[in-house]
């Protein structure tokens, strides 16, 4: 996820990290082997960002994941819970970034699909799709979602997981966290929150582009924060039910 470090951001095109996104899991645990089949690490040499299979061709990622980069520069490793090793390696053909994802220091509309070549080995318990949710649906305060990635595990620190970490976090009210953000980025529709007043648990740092879990469905996509785990600032996700339709416009899913 993108962190918020202050209210003018930098934003790096085609780099996969940024200093205001979000970028790994703080306050989880290790993933267990199956529970999420549908989790890609997008790549250059290295890890980068988050991503998830929505279809035998097409995965789901941030848009600020993949701004201003080639499809051949960069592959997703799917079928692991280790970044670093096992699952497989797939090229990419095309990234499809949202056409309104017009002003990335805003944040807004962070959403992209990626396209591989030839088709992801699915219906194991190491690799599968994952449901997306119906169109323009909503989650309501305090339903727990569950955030999973590689991201950084202490805010500021390079201390990164060598398997895949998950956390859950309550979904904080629009209002309440459009409050709570009001020096440092608009939190409109296309965006929802979550996280614990007390803070403590969130994603961070190379979490960015990763899934958000609702009863099985991919109904977000860790978007940006102001740190990782502060106080009474809850993560800021990608609200993926609004984009329904633009999804299965560009992909037939």
């Amino acid at each position: 996820m993108l962190k918020i470090v202050s209210i003018l951001l930098v934003l790096c095109a085609g780099t996969l990290a940024d200093p205001v996104l979000k970028p790994q899991i703080i306050g989880g645990t290790d993933a267990k082997r199956g529970d999420n089949p549908h989790m890609c690490s997008l790549r250059s040499t290295a890890h980068g960002c988050g991503a998830s299979i929505i279809s035998a061709k097409w995965a789901v990622t941030a848009a600020h994941c993949v701004v201003g980069v080639s499809p051949s520069a960069r592959t997703l490793r799917c079928g692991t819970i280790l970044h670093a090793s096992g699952g497989k390696d797939y090229k990419l053909t095309q990234i499809i970034i949202h056409p309104d994802y017009a002003n990335p220091s805003q944040l807004n509309n962070d959403i992209a699909l990626l396209q591989i070549e030839g088709e992801f080995d699915l219906g194991t318990q190491d690799s599968d799709v994952i449901k997306l949710p119906v169109q323009d649906s909503d989650l309501t305060a305090d339903a727990v979602v569950t955030v999973t990635g590689w991201g950084r595990l202490r805010n500021g620190v390079n201390d990164f997981p060598a398997t895949l970490q998950t956390v859950d976090v309550p979904v904080v009210g629009r209002a309440k966290c459009t409050e709570q953000n009001r020096n440092i980025l608009p939190v409109t529709t296309a965006m929802f929150c979550a996280g614990l007043p007390e803070g403590g648990k969130d994603a961070c740092q190379n979490d960015s582009g990763g899934p958000v879990k609702y009863n099985g469905e991919l109904v977000g996509i860790v978007s940006w924060g102001n740190q990782c785990a502060l106080p009474n600032y809850p993560g800021v996700y990608t609200r993926v039910a609004i984009f329904r339709n633009w999804i299965k416009q560009n992909t037939g899913v």
